[in-house]
């Protein structure tokens, strides 16, 4: 994070770096850092219009809520990615099985046959 003005921004740096060192319970507590300053903001300027201050916070935040949505959705994809790796090899394992045993049923005429079209 760099700092502006007392108010955090993660750079475009870091957001798009692969050694990101965030987890979400930081993106969370920078977010809730953020709102805590916006309502500061909107106490002291209840009367006025949105300030550049104010608005430069309510795009932090959606910045924050951004990334932390697609880390969210990295992880979920992570997680059906093993999981579907899993059952792929769960899969492919039965399958190398049945084929063994079919293989196995033969009979030694069926064998040798197999053995000769391989020659």
């Amino acid at each position: 994070t760099t700092c502006f003005g007392n108010s955090y921004i993660v750079t475009a740096a870091v957001l798009t770096g692969r050694k990101t060192a965030f987890k979400i319970v930081g993106l969370a507590y920078i977010q809730l850092i953020l709102n805590s300053k916006v309502k500061v903001s909107q106490e002291e300027s209840l009367l006025q219009t949105r300030s550049k201050e104010s608005e430069e916070l309510m795009l932090q935040i959606e910045i924050v809520k951004y990334i932390v949505s697609v880390k969210l959705a990295e992880a979920e994809a992570r997680k059906n990615a093993e999981a579907n790796r899993a059952k792929r090899q769960q899969i492919l394992g039965i399958l190398a099985d049945k084929q063994e045993s079919d293989l196995k049923n033969k009979t030694p005429e069926e064998l040798q046959a197999m053995l000769a079209a391989l020659e």
